[in-house]
């Protein structure tokens, strides 16, 4: 199944969309102008420590994520992690990523929103 079938929003956002300092997307998913480095879909990050005012990430520890495709819903700064069984699994922000993950691969995506990619599936 495609990942616009599964979150058909994503789809509905236009260039005005500018949620990470001056970053807009246009209807083909690219991200244009951003002056923070956006960490694209499909890259893998591992978590490395909870956050001291969030006890609940301290089951994350170690656990290895891919990027998800990012939504308009919750724009460029809302992060999503997905798991090994190809679940959106827990949101969090581009600064959370710099400081509490560790970055293993960098992906090349520039399709941040998945506009004609397959859903990201199990590893």
């Amino acid at each position: 199944m495609a990942f616009s079938e599964l979150f058909p929003l994503a789809f509905d956002m236009k260039t005005e969309f500018a949620p990470v300092r001056g970053a807009t997307i246009g209807d083909e998913g690219h991200v244009r102008g951003s002056d923070v480095e956006i960490i694209p879909p499909l890259s893998v990050v591992q978590a490395l420590r909870a956050p001291a005012n969030q006890p609940e990430w301290k089951d994350y520890e170690g656990r290895i994520f891919r990027i998800g495709y990012y939504r308009s819903e919750n724009g460029l700064n809302s992060v999503w992690l997905v798991n090994d069984a190809g679940t959106y699994e827990k949101s969090v922000d581009q600064e959370t990523i710099r400081t509490h993950f560790k970055i293993l691969h960098v992906s090349h995506e520039t399709n941040f929103l998945g506009v004609d990619r397959s859903a990201i599936g199990p590893r």
